[in-house]
């Protein structure tokens, strides 16, 4: 079996609303994880003559995660409500605007995503496959993380 390498960092991102929110970006065999799913929606564009951007999203926000079991099978932000863990938020800043989803799975030694989906769109999603990562490298990632660095200033906007 192949397994995928995961990199994971907080990004600082804008919204029309705000500026400089943090969000965890994702990063697959190095390629943000919004590359990878940009020629498939491309493609469903196209062949459903259909408006939309391709690969369009933000990280989602630490504040809407909220720590490390978001991505480890306890999804704090769930658009289909079926066990789907959001993994990338629209780009208006608000993640279930139109956001991409997968089902992770963690076994005791690897984490798999699949059956990506998003939200409003009717889209296969099946050529981008399954990413399936070491779990130990995965959690690790995770770790590196300050979960409490929401780009949010005290006291709120």
């Amino acid at each position: 079996m192949n397994l995928n390498r995961l990199d994971v960092h907080l990004e600082s991102y804008d919204t029309s609303s705000v500026s400089g929110l943090k969000g965890v970006a994702l990063i697959i065999d190095g390629l943000p994880l919004a590359e990878h799913v940009r020629e498939i929606e491309a493609a469903e564009i196209r062949a459903k003559k259909t408006d939309g951007s391709a690969g369009s999203y933000l990280p989602m926000a630490v504040a809407d995660v909220k720590g490390p079991e978001h991505f480890l099978g306890h999804p704090e932000a769930s658009f289909f409500g079926d066990g789907d863990t959001v993994l990338l938020g629209c780009t208006c800043g608000e993640w279930d605007c139109g956001p991409l989803t997968a089902r992770i799975e963690v076994r005791d030694n690897v984490v798999e995503w699949h059956d990506f989906r998003r939200g409003f769109r009717d889209w296969n999603y099946e050529p981008l496959g399954r990413f399936i990562f070491d779990r130990s490298a995965y959690q690790n990632q995770f770790e590196t993380i300050d979960w409490s660095d929401t780009g949010i200033p005290p006291g709120g906007w």
